[in-house]
């Protein structure tokens, strides 16, 4: 059954437990945690059969990824056992793949995903989809891959990194611990850490996703997405940091 959304939060089934529960009982999960002083190649592009993807910030608590789906391709069917998770379309059409029923999301909205949900994402459209992926706690390791069209069920999340030229991961001054990109390898986004403060005092008309970050939103596993039409109305909390993803009008011919 297809349904549509518009922010809306996917909650783990009785199925999911299942499921989950039936591949540890077979021994078939190892589970991993990302250690910041080893796994330097997560820094990198990592290169997938179905396109690829790469680590826009990070921090202590949130890692928000840019993913591009080709036409036609997919992720795996999996879950994250110990993380929440958000994607928000930038550009494109999925379907979202879960146990039970599928969703289809456009641009701009998004889909939050709660920790343990069975999900796969498909590009049903006929470009490039482009995709954020924003995760709470930290932790890109924590993954249990069930099927797969390119034979990675069960795998290991990959090591493999792509030639592609992406701006370099560079320290966030503004959040201690912190680190991001300056923009996608494809000119057309611009990433910045803007406080409450500064969304309230200028219009950021190019603002195409802001992002809540901060232990209140980390602990309480609520990732707070604003879309481009709750900007200009939003009330900001002047000490309130956001990641913001803007439109970098230059990069347009």
């Amino acid at each position: 059954m297809l349904q549509h959304t518009a922010g809306r939060r996917i909650s783990v089934t009785t199925a999911d437990f299942d499921m989950l529960d039936r591949e540890m009982r077979d021994g078939q999960i190892v589970f991993e945690a990302e250690h910041v002083d080893r796994d330097a190649h997560l820094d990198q592009v990592i290169d997938k059969p179905w396109g690829h993807e790469y680590r826009i910030y990070a921090d202590h608590f949130f890692d928000i990824w840019k993913l591009r789906i080709r036409p036609g391709h997919s992720t795996s069917l999996h879950c994250h056992p110990r993380k929440e998770t958000v994607l928000v379309c930038l550009n494109g059409k999925a379907e979202i793949h879960f146990l039970n029923h599928l969703i289809e999301v456009a641009a701009p909205n998004y889909i939050c995903i709660d920790r343990g949900v069975f999900h796969s994402t498909t590009n049903v459209g006929g470009d490039d989809l482009d995709l954020i992926e924003i995760e709470t706690p930290r932790n890109k390791l924590d993954l249990v891959r069930m099927r797969d069209h390119y034979g990675r069920a069960r795998a290991k999340y990959e090591r493999e990194t792509s030639s592609i030229e992406v701006p370099t991961v560079e320290p966030a001054l503004s959040i201690l611990g912190a680190k991001m990109r300056a923009g996608d390898c494809s000119g057309r986004y611009q990433f910045q850490v803007l406080s409450g403060l500064d969304l309230a005092k200028h219009r950021y008309e190019n603002a195409v996703c802001l992002v809540a970050l901060g232990v209140r939103q980390a602990l309480s596993r609520d990732i707070q997405i604003l879309l481009p039409d709750q900007v200009g109305i939003y009330p900001f909390r002047d000490d309130q940091q956001y990641f913001s993803i803007l439109a970098d009008y230059s990069s347009v011919n």
